[in-house]
């Protein structure tokens, strides 16, 4: 194929957040497209096995197309599926599971029905990068696959609590308090909800810039909470709250900004709910919770009776742990080390669970961790996952081991995006 050509295309799948089209043979993955969709496209990469093209025009639309709700969309990256239904969205997204499950773990699976979320507005947080230009501070996400910095007005995926932030802050950096040079180290700005208000974490490149009137900052912009300064070299220090209150909870949770929190409010009560759901259906006496965060999800299992056992190499994470388990007494057991270490040396009076849940991050489990769990061989595991791909490879060594994948459950997690929740309850035979 040659580059800078344009040719016709139909586009019959999606891979991931891309659409796919085939050309001579080989796949072509094009940003913004619908299975459906004709469309002329130029190729900008070329790999051995397939490319990667550009939308130049759309010839015949897709009935699954809509108009996109966002002004930016295309341009910035924070969303792929705009263009699609939302119930074509839950359903591809089951798509991706099924063929997940088929080309990594051999499995024929039925398609699960994916749990539907609030399409808009559903993000508790942002990170928002931060271009130095003119002396000016601009915020925003960079564009697809690039460095270049989108600095959108709004974003619909976020609360109107955020958008408001984010438009105080960009009248504060607008100022002559926030052209002051001592900025220019600024790296990152995360935004989050906090039930009466928002927090906020600023990520400076080296060291917290001395001198600031950070007090000041956190009692001009209104709804602030909680603000954290964060540098490489020295740490960090807050301002207002240490910690705040989740909001969307039905019970009270503290938390320190800038620690990790699920990307939708809803999609983590769902989480919530499934852990809850095994809890009530296995009763197990011992739980571990590995990667288990402040033990939001561990909680489940001690309001149930179970003991826990909370593993969490974060450690602000594990000081909320600490703080919010209080309540349990001494059948909340907390270690602040990586899963690995953990596992090496499980407690004496714990090293039995009758169930094990693990959510690890997007890369999945280690090759320790799986050899680790292998040999334990708990009658239980439960795996959070988000990503399908992580999900099979993990759930193909369970399978082989001896498991059998008892439930599978998914949902929507980032809705205008292809990225997904699943779980999935592994029983050993």
């Amino acid at each position: 194929m040659s580059q800078g050509k344009a040719f016709r295309l139909e586009i019959t799948d999606l891979g991931g957040a891309d659409g796919i089209g085939r050309r001579d043979g080989k796949a072509v993955f094009v940003p913004l497209t619908a299975p459906g969709d004709v469309i002329l496209a130029e190729v900008v990469e070329e790999k051995k096995g397939y490319a990667r093209g550009s939308l130049v025009s759309l010839l015949e639309a897709s009935p699954e197309r809509v108009e996109a709700e966002c002004p930016y969309y295309g341009d910035c990256g924070g969303c792929d599926w705009q263009h699609l239904a939302q119930d074509s969205q839950r359903r591809y997204k089951g798509k991706l599971i099924c063929d997940a499950a088929r080309r990594i773990a051999r499995q024929e699976i039925e398609p699960p029905t994916v749990h539907p979320l609030e399409p808009w507005g559903y993000r508790p947080k942002a990170r928002l990068q931060v271009a130095h230009r003119r002396g000016q501070i601009e915020l925003g996400y960079y564009s697809r696959r690039s460095r270049h910095l989108v600095g959108w007005k709004s974003c619909p995926l976020l609360p109107d609590s955020l958008n408001n932030a984010l438009k105080q802050l960009r009248g504060f950096f607008g100022s002559r308090t926030g052209r002051d040079p001592r900025w220019h180290q600024l790296q990152a700005v995360e935004l989050e909800t906090a039930r009466g208000g928002w927090a906020m974490t600023l990520r400076f490149e080296r060291q917290r810039p001395p001198n600031l009137e950070w007090k000041k900052l956190s009692t001009a912009l209104e709804g602030l909470v909680s603000l954290r300064v964060s540098g490489k070299r020295d740490g960090f220090a807050v301002w207002g709250e240490e910690r705040f209150q989740l909001d969307g909870l039905p019970f009270k949770w503290l938390k320190t900004a800038g620690t990790f929190r699920q990307p939708s409010t809803s999609g983590g009560g769902w989480i919530q709910e499934q852990v809850a759901a095994t809890v009530e259906r296995l009763k197990p006496a011992m739980v571990w919770d590995l990667y288990g965060g402040s033990g939001l999800l561990g909680r489940e299992a001690l309001e149930r009776d179970s003991r826990l056992w909370l593993v969490e190499s974060d450690e602000l994470g594990i000081a909320d742990g600490q703080h919010n388990l209080l309540f349990y007494g001494d059948r909340a057991v907390i270690a602040n080390k990586t899963v690995e270490r953990a596992l090496a040396a499980p407690p004496a009076g714990l090293d039995k669970p009758d169930l094990v849940i693990v959510d690890p991050p997007r890369i999945g489990l280690s090759k320790r961790v799986r050899e680790s769990l292998l040999a334990i061989a708990p009658p239980a595991l439960l795996y959070v996952a988000c990503s399908a791909n992580r999900f099979w490879r993990d759930g193909a060594e369970l399978l082989a081991a001896g498991y059998s994948l008892a439930g599978l459950n998914a949902c929507e997690m980032l809705p205008q995006t292809h990225h997904l929740e699943l779980t999935g309850l592994f029983l050993r035979k």
